[in-house]
């Protein structure tokens, strides 16, 4: 199931091959896979 949460994406780096970014949700942290 997608969930349409809004956030900002606050840096973008790659984790074993995989594109990820840090996401902050309104003060809350989170890192994201964005492939």
């Amino acid at each position: 199931m997608c969930l349409a949460i809004p956030g900002k994406i606050v840096n973008k780096f790659e984790a074993d091959g995989v594109q990820m970014g840090k996401i902050d949700f309104d003060g809350i942290t989170k890192n994201i896979c964005l492939a």
